[in-house]
C-alpha cells in the first residue's frame, strides 16, 4: 500500500468534498403541496405525486423507489407549492462537513483498492459523482440525471483510455455487459412494480453495475445484494424506531452506491467467501 497515495486522496477528497455542497444546493428539489395535513384529504393517495404518477417507497423489504426528475406542481393548493429538501445555513454546513469527510474516505479507499494506476482517476471521479448523487437523493428524493450522465461519461471514457493503455478490453466489454445486465434486471423490477424501483434507480443501477463489472461481474452481484440487504435492515428499522409505514418514501441511492462501494473495496473475498470460488 502506497501510504503517500492514500494520505493525498484523503487530502484531496477532504478538500475537494467541500464544494459538492453547492452542488447539492443547485439541484432543484421535488415540488409538494403545502397541504397541512396529506391524510385530510381521502382523494390523496400517499404513493403519488400531486400530478398523479408514483413516488419513491421504501417498504420493509428493502425496495425503494426514487422519483428521478422534479415533479410538477398541480397548481390546486392556494398557499402555493414549497420545495422540499432545502435547508439553514447550519444545516448546509453540517452537510459541507459530512460531505468533505465521507469523500476522504472513500478517496482514500479507493487508493487502497487501485494502487498509483490509471483507474484509480476513474473511481475517483465516479466516487465524486456518487458522493453528490447519494446527498441529493436523501435531500430531494431525485437523482438527477444533470449529475449521472455527466459522471458515467467520464467515467466509461477514463476506462477506456485504461482499456487502450493497459490492453484490458476484456475488463472493459465484461464491464460493459455487466452494465447492460443490471440495467436490464432493475428495468424488468421497474416495470413489473413502478411504485417500488424508480428510473432513477435503473440508471444508476447500469452505471454501478458497469464499474463493479470492470473488476468482475461477481463483485457487481455482491454489490447489489448488499444494497438490497441494507435497504431490508433500514427499512424495518424505520418501521420499528420511527413509525414508518410500509409506504413510506425513503431513497435508495445512498444504499446502492454503499453496496457498491462495499464491492470496490470487499468485493472479491466476499465472492469467495459466499461462492468458494476465485
Amino acid at each position: 500500500m502506497n501510504g503517500a497515495l492514500v494520505a493525498v486522496s484523503a487530502a484531496a477528497g477532504a478538500i475537494l468534498g467541500i464544494p459538492l455542497e453547492l452542488l447539492v444546493e443547485k439541484v432543484p428539489g421535488r415540488v409538494l403541496l403545502a397541504t397541512a395535513d396529506p391524510s385530510d384529504d381521502p382523494t390523496t393517495d400517499p404513493t403519488t405525486d400531486p400530478t398523479g404518477d408514483p413516488v419513491g417507497v421504501l417498504d420493509a423489504q428493502g425496495g425503494a423507489d426514487l422519483g428521478d426528475e422534479p415533479a410538477e406542481d398541480s397548481g390546486s393548493d392556494p398557499a402555493g407549492p414549497v420545495t422540499a429538501g432545502t435547508g439553514g445555513p447550519r444545516v448546509m454546513l453540517y452537510r459541507m462537513l459530512l460531505l468533505s469527510l465521507v469523500t476522504a474516505l472513500f478517496l482514500a479507499g479507493a487508493a487502497v483498492r487501485f494502487g498509483p494506476h490509471l483507474e484509480l482517476a476513474a473511481y475517483d471521479l465516479l466516487i465524486l459523482g456518487l458522493v453528490t448523487m447519494s446527498a441529493v437523493d436523501l435531500e430531494r428524493m431525485i437523482i438527477p440525471v444533470r449529475l449521472l450522465y455527466p459522471t458515467a461519461a467520464v467515467f466509461a471514457a477514463v476506462l477506456l483510455a485504461v482499456a487502450g493503455v493497459d490492453g484490458r478490453w476484456n475488463d472493459f466489454w465484461v464491464a460493459a455487459a455487466t452494465a447492460a445486465a443490471c440495467f436490464a434486471v432493475f428495468l424488468a423490477i421497474h416495470l413489473i412494480v413502478p411504485a417500488g424501483m424508480g428510473f432513477g434507480d435503473v440508471r444508476l443501477a447500469g452505471l454501478l453495475g458497469g464499474a463493479a463489472g470492470w473488476i468482475s461481474p461477481k463483485v457487481a452481484a455482491v454489490g447489489f445484494v448488499v444494497a438490497f440487504g441494507l435497504g431490508a435492515v433500514i427499512g424495518v428499522a424505520l418501521m420499528v424506531f420511527r413509525g414508518y409505514g410500509g409506504k413510506s418514501r425513503v431513497p435508495f441511492a445512498p444504499f446502492l452506491v454503499a453496496g457498491a462501494l462495499v464491492a470496490f473495496q470487499w468485493g472479491r473475498p466476499i465472492a469467495h467467501f459466499w461462492l468458494h470460488t476465485g
